[in-house]
């Protein structure tokens, strides 16, 4: 582990810390109240936006407090119980937070610094309009547009300079939209895109749109996706109050969002830099050893008809003592690299099929240790927003926790209430109606049907004719098993309009073979045998009894907790001396 248990100590006590200063400090009011800490409603509405718990009834408002409460009270209780020092548990928070931490960095070191003030500047001005959005698209040979353009892009830039001086000289935008246009909408919209707030398109396009007059059209705009002439027709106000205490965080997370398109090349930069900085190096002999038990791996697997190869696996069993990879001064094998691997869901692990592959897997696993190790120097794993999302994971991995220790803790089910609800619930649920048995003489063609049947009408037996030519079960006469109404289609059918020891003309079935049927019998209503569905039942009473084992533990940790509701925010019901009444506690 990474941490050291010193460390742990030290985050868990700063993490109740944060805890307490994060529902007093960032909340117009607090709306919950669970073991003495107050929940405001900013947390709150973090997790269920406020425009959505507006619209919803007072049943569903129910719904989700209840699912809010019960996981903050689940985890809470996980802990008490020392759930997280359990291995498996214990082992998916330090992951989560590694991972997370590994997130934090590249946020830190690559977007971060792309969020300057000039932009918060913008996005503060910006972010009190939206506008209505038309534009006029000239791609380029080598640009993002899916459609082939033979044009260079200095050819695409001298045509979009020609196009405005066209629209300067009174054409209208949307002729030359339709006329000149490469973006493939056009046909349908004539290049209007609607009103677009800040933030919602590549940051060179926004800040070009939101800095033109009505009916003004831009100079060319340069994207991934070539050239474009934007053109503004309306503009309205969003009612953005840069007075409202909650505007900073909104202003942030809309400028982060403006950089979007920048990281991915970002990233690429500083990923070469820290390889550099750390002296990464790879071993290619050592490399290409891992190669090949790879491929004899995935020969093997594709003999027991099982092609799928994880690399986890495949370094874990690995004999290969060698050094694939220095960096930081020390050196790291297969070994090393299966641990980290493992530290991640199969569904997200590396497919390698080549060198370049193979390097590049373990490329990422040693830039994500840098990142960690970054993150941990930089303490990052003390920043307010680390841990607010960190203790949402970590609430999730705790309330799975102890959602299990209540299933493992659930009684189990015996006989006698098997059968006590399946006498209760026969009729509902278990009960058959009429059936009938019947014989039936089953050929391919129908010439050998009617065949057949002339033979029977002569006087030959049903069941001997079934014996000698029959497809279906002729060792027993065509016998088929009892079947209820609606059953078997066409042959059903008939044969619930036939009576006892009658003998069908033959037909044709839905699979173009061809058959005569005899009703043998017509067997009244029953009831399904209990040892049939004994499984079923078994496994509908233990669900309903680990429901019920779950909803009278949260009952009783609301009372241990002192949970409460705000009645301003809802009327919560609770439970006072076994009575359910509405209020606060």
């Amino acid at each position: 582990m990474l941490l050291t248990k010193n460390r742990n100590c030290f985050v868990m006590k700063f993490r109740m810390c944060f805890l307490l200063f994060l529902a007093l400090s960032f909340g117009s009011q607090a709306i919950i109240t669970i073991d003495n800490v107050e929940i405001s409603d900013s947390l709150f509405f973090e997790k269920y936006p406020e425009g959505e718990w507006t619209g919803y009834d007072d049943s569903h408002k129910l719904r989700v407090i209840d699912d809010f409460i019960r996981r903050k009270v689940y985890a809470r209780e996980a802990m008490e119980l020392k759930l997280h020092q359990n291995p498996e548990t214990r082992i998916k928070i330090s992951n989560q937070r590694d991972r997370l931490l590994v997130n934090f960095s590249y946020e830190e070191f690559v977007a971060k610094p792309l969020v300057t003030e000039q932009l918060l500047n913008l996005t503060k001005e910006f972010l009190k309009k939206e506008v209505v959005v038309h534009h006029i698209l000239i791609g380029f040979d080598g640009s993002r547009l899916q459609k082939q353009v033979n044009r260079s892009i200095e050819e695409s830039k001298t045509l979009a300079l020609k196009i405005k001086e066209e629209f300067e000289s009174g054409q209208e935008f949307e002729v030359l939209a339709l006329q000149y246009s490469d973006d493939k909408s056009v046909t349908s919209n004539n290049g209007m895109l609607g009103w677009i707030e800040w933030g919602q398109t590549v940051h060179d396009f926004q800040l070009a749109a939101f800095s033109l007059d009505i009916n003004e059209l831009s100079d060319p705009v340069l994207t991934d996706y070539g050239y474009h002439l934007i053109f503004i027709s309306d503009v309205r106000d969003t009612g953005f109050n840069i007075d409202d205490p909650k505007s900073p965080k909104v202003v942030r997370q809309v400028a982060r969002k403006c950089i979007n398109s920048q990281l991915f090349k970002t990233a690429e930069v500083y990923d070469e830099k820290m390889i550099s900085d750390n002296a990464v190096t790879f071993h290619d002999e050592n490399l290409q050893s891992v190669l090949e038990d790879i491929e004899k791996t995935s020969k093997k697997n594709k003999i027991t008809g099982n092609p799928n190869i994880d690399l986890q696996s495949v370094l874990s069993r690995s004999e290969n003592l060698n050094i694939i990879c220095v960096f930081d001064g020390k050196g790291f094998g297969a070994k090393w690299f299966a641990e980290k691997l493992a530290q991640s869901p199969a569904s997200r692990r590396p497919i390698i099929t080549d060198m370049e592959s193979l390097k590049m897997a373990f490329r990422t696993i040693v830039l994500q240790e840098i990142a960690l190790k970054n993150a941990l120097e930089h303490h990052l794993g003390e920043n307010l927003e680390f841990l607010s999302l960190f203790d949402d994971y970590e609430t999730a991995i705790l309330y799975d926790a102890f959602r299990k220790y209540i299933e493992d803790n659930t009684s189990d089910i015996d006989s006698t209430q098997v059968v006590q609800y399946y006498n209760t619930n026969k009729d509902r649920d278990y009960k058959e109606g009429s059936k009938v048995s019947i014989r039936e003489l089953n050929v391919s063609t129908k010439s050998l049907a009617d065949s057949l049947y002339g033979l029977f009408q002569s006087g030959s037996g049903f069941v001997y004719l079934t014996e000698m030519y029959g497809q279906i079960n002729p060792e027993d006469g065509g016998l088929v098993d009892p079947f209820t109404e609606g059953k078997y289609d066409i042959m059903g059918q008939k044969a619930f309009s036939m009576s006892v020891g009658d003998v069908s003309p033959p037909f044709e079935k839905l699979n173009r073979s061809w058959s005569i049927i005899k009703l043998e019998e017509k067997l009244p209503e029953s009831y399904k045998e209990i040892e049939k569905v004994y499984n079923k039942i078994y496994s509908i009473l233990l669900r309903e009894k680990k429901a019920s084992d779950k909803d009278e533990t949260f009952e009783g940790l609301k009372t241990k907790y002192q949970v409460s509701v705000n009645p301003s925010f809802f009327n919560y019901p609770v439970v006072t001396n076994n009575s359910q009444t509405t209020g606060s506690e």
